[in-house]
């Protein structure tokens, strides 16, 4: 409600005056007032009215990425360090290996076992079998196909025995006993070729009373049923 004062009149009578700024509030300053700077910085929070924080659960994947910058910054280097997911496909990598290699070798045995061959350009076989089976046939090879090593070849009726502790098998040859060639193997078991014609190659080796003593490597069947040729003298 507007304020009334009462101002003596030049005759004599009260004038009324109204106001128009309320009972307590101070009166409107003039335009030529100067008007005081205003602070416009923003006013302290107060501690009892702020709004209260929430903390966040910590992140273990954040936690580990700063550590890892951290120790960049540090040492000057990029943080090194395997996870445990990458250790996890390393060890199924040579897991994986390991089991191609058993494999293959496992099946290679069974392959030799059995008397295959590996089909090479041509319908040749390539001689994969070390070790003879009972089912030995003209035409079959057994041993190794290492031609830098066993490149000797020599071609006769085998027989067991050797001469005086040299070799475990002889192979005869037309000529008589000057031609034989006393032989060991390190690759085949040649007792399974006994009584057989056969092609053998194999490496020479010095020896004190045989003619020719060989290691051999690789033995070709010629002929299953054969028989020496010449009769040796008792």
């Amino acid at each position: 409600m507007p304020k009334q004062t009462i101002d003596p009149a030049p005759n004599g009578t009260k004038a009324v005056q109204q106001t128009d700024h309320a009972p307590d509030q101070p009166a409107a300053e003039s335009p030529d007032t100067p008007v005081a700077a205003v602070d416009k910085a923003t006013p302290k929070s107060d501690n009892q009215h702020s709004a209260p924080q929430v903390l966040k659960p910590l992140d273990n994947q954040q936690l580990e990425r700063d550590g890892h910058r951290s120790q960049q910054r540090a040492t000057g280097q990029p943080a090194s360090g395997m996870t445990h997911h990458h250790r996890t496909f390393l060890i199924i990598g040579v897991i994986a290996i390991l089991a191609g290699v058993a494999t293959g070798y496992g099946g290679w045995q069974l392959q030799a076992q059995s008397g295959g061959g590996l089909s090479l350009p041509g319908g040749d076989k390539q001689p994969t079998q070390q070790v003879a089976g009972n089912n030995i046939k003209a035409g079959d090879v057994f041993g190794v196909t290492d031609t830098e090593t066993f490149k000797d070849t020599a071609t006769g009726y085998l027989k067991i025995g050797g001469l005086d502790g040299e070799g475990s098998h002889q192979l005869l040859r037309q000529g008589g006993t000057s031609q034989t060639v006393y032989m060991t193997s390190s690759i085949t078991d040649l007792d399974k070729f006994a009584g057989m014609q056969v092609k053998v190659a194999g490496e020479t080796f010095k020896a004190q009373k045989a003619g020719w003593l060989m290691d051999v490597g690789r033995v070709e069947v010629l002929d299953v049923e054969a028989e020496p040729p010449f009769v040796e003298d008792e």
